[in-house]
């Protein structure tokens, strides 16, 4: 397969969605062409500027905070995707974005008890203990860590 053959293919995957570099290889991989084409014409659109690793990964962030997900989580998300990015890249877009952490966890625990139609202080002590851990799991689930969970239960 030509060089334009796999410029072609990656020109038309990305008329869809948008990808990382890392993404866009491994999809032009699949279809069958060579690394070293591979290389060059990721090269090539790097240079057009038709694929932006920094702009990908941001993108990907406000998805995920806007949905309510935790660093963690968007940390986990974007190395499975091959994005290179750190907690504190996270953390100005979140404060960009005017997020806070303590809303956002009161929100889950909210949302947990209210699905379950649990009253917390109608809850024996048991009860409680038993909801804690639960809620800890979810709260965790969503990507924050346990320090940040603790204080509001």
């Amino acid at each position: 397969m030509t060089e334009k053959n796999c410029y072609n293919s990656a020109i038309s995957l990305l008329t869809r969605r948008d990808y990382s570099s890392a993404k866009l290889r491994n999809k032009l991989l699949e279809k069958g062409f060579e690394t070293d084409l591979v290389e060059s014409v990721l090269s090539t659109l790097k240079q057009k500027k038709f694929i932006n690793d920094q702009s990908y990964t941001e993108g990907r962030i406000r998805h995920y905070a806007k949905s309510k997900k935790g660093p963690a989580y968007i940390l986990k998300k974007c190395l499975d995707e091959g994005l290179e990015i750190t907690e504190h890249e996270i953390e100005n877009i979140f404060y960009e974005l005017g997020i806070n952490y303590d809303q956002v966890i009161e929100y889950h625990i909210r949302k947990k008890l209210d699905f379950h139609r649990i009253r917390w202080d109608e809850l024996t002590e048991k009860e409680r203990y038993n909801w804690k851990i639960k809620l800890m799991r979810y709260v965790q689930s969503k990507g924050y860590n346990i320090n940040q969970i603790e204080k509001y239960l």
